[in-house]
């Protein structure tokens, strides 16, 4: 009779164990895989929503990459107007952009709005590169997305209040009596529900430029940029229009631009950009000043104009 070595006999058992593992039901392959893999799913639990669940931050509402600017004046000398600027507006931003006179801030307004294209560069608008659209279509995003105001009010004299505002709306073909409605609720919105019928003419600089406003808000834009609005107005009447640009944008959420060389208009928003010879120079949070009016967008706004 043999005896079996105790090398022999250990292997034995060892054999015996990987037969039973093997020959469990739903062991072969589950058992391993599940032993796996539980370290794993463990730190999948611990970990796993900070490692995969990102937070999806929305598109800026403008964003400029590297956008130069060139205006050639002779064969051989061409002024840089822009020398590859970075800029990004975030949703519901209230900024202003500041320089001295010739600075680029205008030329940075004209292309941010896209009325003017950048020599160089990127500009998106809600995310989408602006850059490959045709004028064509370069028009359709900008009535659709943009309001501008402008320093000087750009209203057609012939027409009353309320058909320079319904301008726009013409354009995107909205019917006449939708129109019509629209126009007239921007311009109760600006407080001159009492100037429907007035001619250019007949309205104070304040007012016109409420009517301007008006024009730049009836298509409900999510972007609102204005060009020195309140350079030709008075100290009183420019607080008063930069009363109404402040309740747009806190109770409307509109995405508001403003280029000045005025600081105190400047001093209303919450971040002041300062620009130089085509370069962001600065860029800095601010806390703004204390609005001179009632907050309230439904409070008429037309007893602060003179007529």
């Amino acid at each position: 009779m043999s005896v079996a070595s105790p090398r022999r006999e250990r292997e034995g058992r060892g054999a015996g164990r990987e037969t039973k593992e093997r020959s469990a039901p739903g062991a072969s392959r589950a058992g391993p895989a599940l032993r796996a893999s539980a370290p794993q799913n463990t730190a999948s639990a611990l970990w796993g929503p900070r490692l995969t669940e990102r937070v999806t931050r929305p598109a800026p509402a403008l964003e400029a990459r590297r956008v130069r600017k060139e205006y050639r004046l002779t064969r051989t000398n061409v002024y840089e107007a822009l020398r590859g600027v970075d800029l990004r507006i975030e949703q519901g931003e209230f900024a202003a952009i500041v320089g001295p006179s010739g600075s680029g801030k205008s030329t940075l307004m004209n292309i941010l709005s896209t009325l003017d294209r950048p020599t160089a560069g990127e500009v998106l608008i809600d995310g989408d590169d602006t850059s490959e659209l045709s004028d064509a279509s370069l028009a359709q995003l900008r009535n659709r997305k943009i309001g501008i105001v402008f320093q000087q009010y750009n209203l057609i004299q012939r027409m009353t209040a309320m058909e320079n505002v319904e301008v726009p709306l013409i354009a995107a073909r909205v019917a006449p009596d939708e129109r019509h409605r629209m126009a007239k609720e921007a311009l109760e919105l600006v407080g001159l529900g009492h100037r429907l019928r007035n001619r250019p003419i007949e309205l104070s600089g304040g007012e016109q430029q409420r009517v301007s406003v008006a024009r730049a808000l009836v298509k409900k834009p999510a972007i609102l940029l204005g060009d020195e609005p309140t350079g030709n107005l008075d100290s009183k009447t420019s607080e008063s229009v930069m009363d109404l640009f402040v309740q747009l944008n806190r109770e409307r959420g509109v995405t508001t631009v403003l280029i000045t060389h005025d600081s105190d208009i400047a001093a209303r928003t919450r971040r002041v950009i300062h620009i130089r010879d085509g370069l962001i120079e600065r860029d800095e949070p601010n806390t703004p000043a204390a609005p001179s009016t009632s907050p309230s967008l439904s409070r008429s706004l037309s007893d602060q104009v003179p007529s």
